[in-house]
């Protein structure tokens, strides 16, 4: 730039500058130019009154724009000193309104001081003052809110005239729309309180449709409603309108997470009621299941649903079972009690039934035929406290399922369970099949082995692991279309290997409380939560799977998880391929991380070390260091991923090496206040100048960090291969 053009910036600055200080002198003088001046004062002296009062204030241009903000400064004061000192603030408030009865501002104290004797009690005093207020000549905004405020005190006493006053401001469109939210709100408030619940939620919802402050409390209030309309339907016995009206509220309003549970237990009930005893039945499971609170009533809700069932002629309760082998109407086997020594279940004896819990007792070894079919009904369970083993072929598998064979549900039976006293080396599932069981297996402190399994249609795990169990899982496993987790650990070092995680109604292998282990050459897809989700120090090794189509992250590793994630194909999941919150830090080498519909790795407050990955076509961006995350990214090839290779939030300072950044808007964004090293990397064939536009950083903003960017490599580094995967067909 030159330096005339110098000059002139200069002097154009300066002259900006005399002239804002040549106008504040005058404004705070009085002087004024006609009454448009002294206007513009007293508007801006009222703007803090507004925002607190909630209204606009009525501006008399025949004051001195000294004495308003006077005036402005003293309510001020006034206002705050309500919250602490009530009494003294009251009497302040009357002493301001004596002195100028008529003044706007008097008002202004009115409507204050209402509020503060509403609140100690003297209702009848609040609304003297609000009446004074609403009868305002000219008082625009501020009766409306006097209006609004009284129709608030009245609804308790005399509802259908605080009901009117609200529904006339609604109608006059001459009011402020903030004016008529607020009026909104409170008579959905006085229409819910009447119970009218549906004319609530048809006043509220308008309020819940934008950004509006109101949009949390109506919220509140149609929630309140929609569960009074839910009771109300319950005892006038119309279970077909619970069904479907409770549908349509919750799609109506998916905020409402809270209000999920109350819709869906009376929809189980409803479900009762209409004879979908089966559907009844797997609603009430799921809410016992996501909503411990509610355990009690799902119980009780459960055991109507069996009482009913008993009645239909559904043999899922042992007890009504026992009475119909009993009277001769059931010719099948059945099983309870201990196993004290070693015994045998044939293919000849199936259908075997378990009534209740079957303890296979230390020292003692139940050997299962191929062929053999167990049907569990409520609540039994297979107990191995010795050793089990249950070999079957491909022509001939052993079946652990229902006793249902109609309709059965995921939480039929209570699986089985090894024990920490069974007898590891001696407990074997091979070519078995678990299914429709609350927990297919169930390990403490134990360590079978499963080859060859299918685990599917189970309730609350197909596996489950915990207190230091080492389950292993390999020889294709498949672990698919179970009604939430797939495989959970918790402070376990579980071994999968070759087994197909696929189709779960939660995330598909969940892993917590210092769990580690291996995850290898698995395909894990299509579930419904995350494919892998780490928690609370977890630690696995995870790597040559395939973790894809997944409708949360590929990988989440949340607080203090610190998982070795190397040479996987981690693609087209709906969230990030990989996310690592609360201090987990992460080693990513060698993956192929590719069209993730979020960030392909994102990061917040957690490191990683993350190399040789190939980072393709993800969206909406690249590598993302969301916050206070430091990472070193080197040999990486990150192309294609939509807007910017790598983003730098707030707190962020990663080492950017020796990698590939083509094919994005920006190469490197920083948005934090840190100064990027990201010297030794190649950016494409790309001149210096071209540079400063593939770098956001300081140069587009002051307040923002530098990003090093030189020297570049003048050539690509290696490209790193992409992994080669020996996976499991898919069935």
């Amino acid at each position: 730039m030159g330096k005339l053009a110098k000059r002139l910036i200069l002097l154009l600055v300066l002259t900006a500058i005399g002239v804002a200080v040549g106008i504040a002198v005058h404004l705070l003088l009085g002087g004024r130019q006609g009454e448009s001046s002294d206007d513009d004062i007293i508007a801006k002296a009222l703007e803090a009154q507004q925002q607190a009062a909630g209204g606009k204030p009525i501006v008399k241009k025949d004051r001195p724009a000294g004495d308003v903000v006077e005036a402005v400064r003293i309510l001020g004061e006034l206002r705050a000193k309500a919250k602490e000192a009530p009494d003294e603030a009251a009497r302040g408030l009357r002493a301001f309104i004596e002195k100028a009865p008529d003044s706007p501002d008097s008002f202004e104290a009115r409507l204050i001081l209402a509020d503060l004797l509403a609140k100690g009690g003297d209702v009848a005093a609040a609304l003297k003052l609000l009446d004074a207020v609403a009868a305002e000549p000219n008082g625009g905004p501020r009766a409306t809110r006097a209006r609004t405020e009284r129709a608030k005190l009245r609804a308790k006493s005399d509802p259908a005239t605080a009901r009117r006053e609200l529904e006339a401001i609604l109608r006059d469109d001459s009011h402020e729309p903030t004016l008529q939210n607020a009026a909104r709100l409170e008579l959905g408030r006085i229409e819910l309180h009447a119970g009218q619940f549906l004319t609530a939620i048809a006043t509220l919802t308008p309020l819940t449709q934008r950004g509006y402050a109101e949009k949390a409390p109506a919220l509140d209030l149609i929630r309140q409603a929609i569960e009074g309309h839910i009771e109300h339907l319950a005892k006038a016995n119309d279970p077909q309108a619970i069904l479907t009206w409770g549908a349509e509220m919750m799609k109506k309003f998916p905020e409402l997470a809270s209000l999920r549970s109350t819709l869906r237990y009376h929809q189980a009930a409803a479900l009762r009621q209409t004879g979908r005893l089966t559907d009844a039945r797997l609603l009430a499971e799921r809410l016992r299941r996501d909503d411990p609170t509610l355990e009690p009533a799902c119980a009780a809700e459960l055991k109507r649903i069996t009482d009913a069932e008993t009645a239909a002629g559904i043999l899922r309760d042992p007890a009504a079972f026992l009475k119909a082998k009993a009277d001769g109407k059931e010719t099948r086997a059945h099983l309870d009690g201990d196993i004290a020594a070693d015994a045998a279940w044939a293919k000849a004896q199936s259908p075997l039934v378990l009534t209740g819990t079957v303890t296979v007792k230390q020292g003692a070894t139940l050997t299962i035929e191929p062929g053999t079919v167990v049907q569990f009904l409520l609540g039994a369970r297979l107990v191995v406290q010795g050793a089990l083993v249950a070999r079957g072929t491909p022509e001939a598998p052993i079946r652990f399922t229902s006793a249902i064979e109609k309709d059965p549900t995921p939480f039929d039976g209570d699986g089985i369970f090894f024990a920490d006293s069974s007898d590891d080396a001696r407990c074997l599932l091979e070519h078995a099949i678990v299914e429709y069981q609350r927990v297919g297996v169930d390990c403490s402190a134990s360590s079978p082995t499963l080859r060859d399994c299918l685990l599917a249609r189970n309730g609350n795990a197909a596996l489950r692991a915990a207190e230091g169990a080492e389950p292993r899982l390999d020889g294709l496993c498949r672990i698919e279309n179970n009604d939430s987790v797939g495989v959970l650990a918790q402070g376990t070092a579980l071994t999968l290997r070759r087994c197909l995680i696929l189709k779960n109604g939660g995330d598909g292998i969940r892993l917590a409380d210092k769990a580690k282990g291996t995850i290898e050459a698995c395909r894990i897809r299509d579930n419904a939560g995350h494919g892998i989700a780490l928690d609370n120090f977890a630690s696995p090794t995870i790597q040559v799977n395939e973790i894809a189509a997944n409708r949360g992250c590929g990988i989440h590793a949340n607080r203090f998880s610190q998982p070795t994630i190397q040479a996987n194909a981690i693609r087209d999941n709906a969230g990030a391929g990989i996310r690592c919150t609360l201090s987990s830090p992460a080693t990513i080498t060698a993956n192929l991380i590719e069209g993730n519909r979020d960030y392909p790795i994102t990061l917040e407050k957690s490191d990683a070390t993350i190399a040789a990955n190939l980072v393709l076509r993800n969206r909406p961006y690249g590598l993302n260091c969301a916050r206070e995350a430091s990472p070193q990214i080197e040999g990486n090839w990150i192309e294609g991923n939509s807007a910017a290779g790598i983003l730098i939030g707030e707190g962020s300072s990663p080492l950017i090496t020796r990698n590939a950044i083509l094919g994005h808007a920006k190469a490197i964004s920083n948005s934090s206040t840190n100064t990027i090293q990201a010297k030794d990397n190649y950016f494409g064939d790309v001149t210096d100048a071209k540079m400063a536009d593939l770098i956001f950083d300081k140069g587009d903003e002051n307040a923002l960090g530098e990003v090093i960017w030189h020297p570049r490599l003048p050539a690509a580094p290696p490209r790193p291969p992409a992994p080669t995967l020996d996976l499991p067909p898919l069935p």
